[in-house]
């Protein structure tokens, strides 16, 4: 993993690096932006950033332009002993000098240390993020270790060019993904939810509050082991809509169609699929281009790349002989800029 993770690092800084600096000052311009009529900064009183360094998108616009406004300027340092603690400058932050990793670098003796709790936004750096908010930052892990002292609900938001983007950045356990990625072009929004149901009745109460949420055409992926409960999410499901009759696992028939007022709802399961080649691509392709359609999909890996990787995810595990920890992520990707 460390060298997948060394290896993407280096080609995304080149990625990066290449980009023409006209072009990285007009969407660094784009990106702040649109940070600046995020609510959730417009609504921040202590909000955290970093000094951009090489070609990332350039910050230090938006920290002089809060100091010029009397405004809080929060950025890190690293102590001795390893642990980063954001300051609030006592100086403008031009005035900083430089510190051990060649970034300007708060004085602690004037610049004073800010509780983590006290932080209400956070824009950490990224060398590529993907839609799901999972980063790939410096290397240091500095601020992965910083993100799990915040308070959960604190907005974490990574500013990347689009180029920057990939589709899956390989994450370890410690790894903490941001809420939200702004890019010259999009927002990318991930929501998470996390539930705790204690029997088959809370399953089907929690998956008839995410059918209310859906309108076709859209996709769910069902992950989880066998008996986590996957089956019996769909059933809950799909009783929200209006379905009254049995609902059976399409394990052995690969595929279960339910038509219902207002929707088709396509129910695959791809568990026996040993190889995506098996997989009828044509069929396969009428059900994902259904525009009437919701379709629930378990072991979508087991289809291949036909299977959107940014479609929503209902993720189960079992904490008990009834217990299920029940994940729903949700992924929207807002156009706004040209």
């Amino acid at each position: 993993m460390r060298d997948l993770k060394k290896s993407l690092r280096s080609q995304f800084l080149s990625i990066r690096d290449n980009l023409p600096p006209g072009l990285r000052a007009l969407y660094g311009a784009r990106i702040l932006a649109t940070l600046r009529s995020d609510p959730r900064y417009i609504a921040s009183r202590l909000p955290a950033f970093t000094f951009s360094i090489g070609s990332e998108v350039d910050t230090r616009p938006l920290l002089r332009e809060r100091w010029a406004k009397g405004l809080p300027v929060l950025v890190p340092r690293v102590h001795p002993d390893g642990m980063m603690e954001f300051h609030r400058l006592a100086v403008p932050p031009d005035a900083l000098a430089v510190g051990d990793f060649g970034i300007p670098t708060p004085d602690p003796s004037r610049d004073q240390a800010v509780d983590p709790k006290e932080i209400d936004l956070l824009v950490p750096p990224g060398v590529a993020f993907d839609p799901w908010g999972n980063r790939l930052g410096r290397g240091g892990g500095f601020f992965d270790s910083y993100l799990t002292r915040l308070p959960e609900a604190t907005p974490r938001i990574g500013l990347a060019y689009e180029c920057q983007m990939v589709e899956s950045v390989p994450r370890e356990d410690w790894d903490v993904p941001v809420r939200s990625v702004i890019t010259e072009r999009t927002v990318y929004e991930v929501q998470r939810l996390e539930w705790i149901s204690h029997s088959p009745e809370e399953t089907h109460a929690l998956a008839a509050s995410v059918a209310r949420r859906f309108d076709p055409p859209g996709m769910i992926r069902l992950s989880g082991e066998l008996g986590a409960g996957k089956t019996e999410w769909v059933r809950g499901f799909l009783a929200a809509l209006g379905w009254e009759k049995r609902v059976r696992s399409p394990t052995f028939d690969l595929e279960h169609v339910y038509d219902l007022p207002g929707c088709r709802v396509y129910h695959l399961d791809g568990y026996r699929l040993v190889s995506p080649s098996l997989v009828d691509r044509e069929r396969l392709g009428e059900i994902l281009d259904d525009p009437g359609a919701l379709t629930l999909i378990e072991w979508p890996e087991r289809f291949g790349p036909d299977i959107p990787p940014f479609a929503s995810e209902i993720r189960l595990a079992r904490v008990g002989e009834m217990e299920r920890v029940i994940w729903w992520t949700a992924f929207e990707k807002r156009r706004h800029l040209r």
